[in-house]
């Protein structure tokens, strides 16, 4: 392949995430951008800003789901804009919930978020108020590529992993 030079900026890269057949890019000043395709990271071209720090916090994830993205930020917000612009508020997107360090989307497309208390939530369409309780004590969880079932680790180390 042939390698293109897709940004000449002064900012350092934070991280990059593959986003709608795109590129997510957030840089040192706390800026996402989007690019559909992987060029002009930093903007122009058809690329835009998706977030542009204004809730003060650096995006951790953006996760698609059927219903738009969730954008999970370190402050632990976690966001849902249904058309996957203004990612951290503004727009029609709204705030979800606090408190989330983990997001993730099965193969159904339901939504799976785990807070810092330990309580694993889910949702079929990523809205608040429809999340629910799956179960509380989580550590940790991932969900299966196949079957996208849910595999949770509990706080309590007597307490064996299940699997949901």
């Amino acid at each position: 392949g042939q390698t293109v030079l897709a940004y000449t900026g002064t900012q350092s890269v934070v991280w990059r995430q593959a986003y709608r057949g795109g590129v997510l890019t957030q840089f040192s000043g706390g800026w996402v951008y989007f690019s559909p395709d992987g060029r002009s990271v930093g903007g122009g071209g058809s690329t835009s800003v998706v977030y542009a720090r204004t809730n003060g916090q650096r995006m951790v994830s953006a996760t698609e789901i059927r219903t738009g993205t969730l954008a999970l930020f370190n402050g632990q917000g976690l966001y849902h804009s249904p058309d996957g612009n203004y990612l951290g508020g503004g727009g029609q997107t709204t705030l979800v919930d606090s408190g989330v360090t983990r997001v993730e989307a099965a193969p159904s497309g339901r939504a799976y978020a785990l807070k810092a208390d330990g309580l694993l939530m889910a949702s079929d369409d990523g809205r608040s108020p429809n999340y629910w309780s799956v179960t509380t004590g989580v550590r940790a969880f991932s969900i299966a590529a196949g079957d996208g079932s849910v595999q949770v680790q509990s706080t309590d180390p007597s307490q064996p992993g299940w699997e949901y």
